[in-house]
C-alpha cells in the first residue's frame, strides 16, 4: 500500500514539474524570442515596445505586469515609469494593478494546486522553508505586512501563501486592496511632476530609493523582531479588552 502511495506521489510530482517546465519554457521562450530581454532594459525601450502594439498596447501592458509578477524576476518599477509616459497616472495604476493582481492570484494558485514541491522548484527549497517559518501561526498578519511594506519579496510571498492555511478568499481580498496601494504611489510620483527626474530631484529620488532598499532589507533581515512587536501589541490589546 505504501509502495503504491509513493509511486502515486512520484508520478504526481513528475506531472506537476512537467507542467511547470512547459509553462516556464513558454514564458521564457516568448520573453527572449520577442527580444523583450533587450527591450526591457530601460524606460525608453519599454515605452517603445508597448507603443508598438498600437490598439493592443493596454492588453500587452497588463500581460507584461502579469509575467513580471509570476515567472520572471524583473522589477516592474521601470515598466510603471514607462507606462506614465503613455497613459495617465490613474489609467497606468489601474492597468498595472490588474496585471499584478492576476499574477499574484496565479502564483497563489500554483501553490494551492501543485503543493510545496512545485513552490520549492520555483522559489527554492531554502527560501520556502524560511518563509514558511515566518508565516507559521500568523499567516494573515505576515501576508498583510509584506504586501504593504516596501521592497519585500511580495511576488515570492504569493507562491508561499498558496501552501499555507490562508484561504483563496482572504488572499484575493488582501491582494486586491493592498497591492494597488504602492502601485498608485509609484504611478503618481512616477510622473516626475511632484519630484522631477532632473537636477535636485534626482538626488531626492536617489535618497528615497536608498531608504526604501535599506529599510526593506532591514525589516526583512529582522523579521522576527517585527513579528515579536506585533505579538506584544496584540497581547496588550487583548489584555485591555479583558
Amino acid at each position: 500500500m505504501n509502495d503504491k502511495k509513493k509511486q502515486f506521489n512520484l508520478s504526481r510530482l513528475i506531472v506537476i514539474l512537467v507542467i511547470i517546465l512547459v509553462i516556464g519554457a513558454c514564458v521564457f521562450g516568448l520573453y527572449w524570442g520577442l527580444g523583450l530581454n533587450k527591450k526591457f532594459q530601460d524606460v525608453e525601450s519599454i515605452k517603445e515596445t508597448i507603443q508598438a502594439y498600437g490598439g493592443l498596447s493596454r492588453i500587452m501592458y497588463v500581460i507584461f505586469h502579469f509575467v513580471q509578477s509570476t515567472l520572471l524576476p524583473i522589477s516592474n518599477f521601470p515598466t510603471i515609469v514607462a507606462g506614465n509616459l503613455i497613459f495617465s497616472p490613474w489609467e497606468n495604476a489601474i492597468l498595472t494593478s490588474i496585471g499584478v493582481i492576476l499574477g499574484s492570484l496565479a502564483a497563489f494558485g500554483i501553490g494551492k494546486l501543485f503543493g510545496r514541491k512545485a513552490v520549492e522548484w520555483v522559489v527554492g527549497e531554502e527560501n520556502t522553508r524560511k518563509l514558511l517559518e515566518t508565516f507559521e501561526g500568523k499567516e494573515k498578519l505576515v501576508l498583510v505586512l509584506i504586501l504593504l511594506l516596501p521592497l519585500l519579496p511580495d511576488d515570492i510571498i504569493c507562491f508561499i501563501a498558496g501552501i499555507t492555511l490562508i484561504s483563496l478568499g482572504f488572499f484575493a481580498v488582501a491582494v486586491t486592496f493592498l497591492r494597488p496601494i504602492p502601485i498608485i504611489l509609484m504611478c503618481v510620483f512616477g510622473t516626475g511632476e511632484i519630484i522631477p527626474f532632473h537636477g535636485v530631484g534626482l538626488v531626492i529620488w536617489a535618497v528615497i530609493i536608498l531608504l526604501f532598499i535599506l529599510g526593506g532589507n532591514y525589516l526583512w533581515r529582522n523579521w522576527k523582531k517585527v513579528n515579536e512587536f506585533f505579538e506584544r501589541l496584540n497581547n496588550s490589546l487583548a489584555r485591555k479588552n479583558k
